[in-house]
């Protein structure tokens, strides 16, 4: 169920889209990884039969290693707490949220990316976003699958009745981190050297 479209680069940052399923023959669980560079999905696994357990500690664990410790983004709801626990303490770039605590009146970190009402349209805004500026570079999969994602006549956004989102979704929760979390770029090294003109006992100040 692994595709690599394109090996790791050497001095290049990933995200890894998680979105875990049962695997019992229905839902897929997928796991898209991101270039951060250029938003190009470079390797993309899917499968429907394959348990949460086994998906976090044998497939996602070891593509987000592979891919230079990619920031991995796991939706947590259902599934995606089983493939927490094959992750947590064991691969070093998890995904921390801050949930409000009403009782406390305090942020609290805890792991993965929660989908609901209030999270969703991030994640279809995200995917929005990539395509309205043209950032992105998507899987086939990924293409055919969104032209079954469609508004219902209940105003929902999901998949048409038989088909699957898992891949949007993936994606979803990977663009959407990524655009709410920029990485951080630094000038070259020459934007920090100072050029001293005059003298020439006076330029080693420039250095």
């Amino acid at each position: 169920g692994l595709t690599v479209y394109r090996p790791p680069a050497n001095g290049h940052t990933y995200i890894l889209g998680v979105d875990p399923a049962g695997g019992v023959g229905r839902d897929y669980s997928v796991a898209s990884v991101w270039d951060r560079e250029d938003l190009v999905c470079v390797a993309e696994f899917s499968s429907n039969k394959v348990d949460p357990d086994f998906f976090g500690a044998e497939i996602v664990l070891p593509l987000g290693i592979y891919y230079h410790g990619a920031l991995a983004v796991v939706e947590s709801n259902n599934h995606g707490g089983t493939v927490l626990s094959q992750l947590r303490g064991r691969y070093p770039n998890l995904y921390v949220r801050q949930d409000w605590n009403s009782i406390s009146h305090s942020y609290k970190e805890e792991y993965g990316f929660r989908t609901d009402t209030r999270s969703r349209p991030r994640i279809l805004d995200s995917i929005a976003r990539a395509l309205r500026e043209n950032s992105w570079v998507p899987t086939r999969r990924l293409l055919e699958e969104m032209q079954t994602f469609v508004m219902k006549e209940d105003k929902k956004i999901e998949a048409m009745e038989g088909y699957f989102d898992d891949s949007v979704m993936a994606a979803g929760v990977a663009l959407a981190v990524h655009f709410e979390q920029p990485m951080t770029t630094y000038p070259p090294k020459s934007f920090f050297t100072t050029r001293i003109s005059g003298a020439p006992e006076d330029k080693w100040m420039g250095v």
